[in-house]
């Protein structure tokens, strides 16, 4: 894969990314319950939807890494490494180009 094509993918994933910290800002300001948060899966296929319910400090914990992201089981990722396995998600980083850009994108 190309570099453009990886640094393409980073830059989606991060989308999903925003998304998911408005959540987590929302769930704080409205008092949301902190178990089964709704998050958008972070993988790199434009047309998922899948909705993940996870703990709200299990989320925070793949955001301490800038270059990490949140994908559905089974959603394989084609520019990242899969880290953490838990029973509905799995924990993806990225390398190279990609993880670079994550990286920057995540301010």
């Amino acid at each position: 894969m190309d570099q453009l094509t990886e640094a393409r993918i980073a830059r989606n994933q991060a989308t999903f990314r925003d998304a998911n910290q408005r959540i987590v800002a929302a769930a704080g300001e409205i008092g949301v319950e902190p178990r089964a948060v709704p998050f958008i899966c972070e993988c790199s296929e434009l047309s998922c939807t899948r909705v993940l319910l996870i703990d709200l400090s299990e989320y925070t914990a793949v955001r301490r890494h800038p270059r990490r992201f949140l994908h559905a089981a089974g959603h394989e990722d084609p520019v990242g490494t899969t880290v953490e396995v838990h029973p509905n998600y799995v924990v993806v980083e990225k390398s190279g180009v990609a993880g670079e850009v994550a990286e920057d994108l995540a301010g």
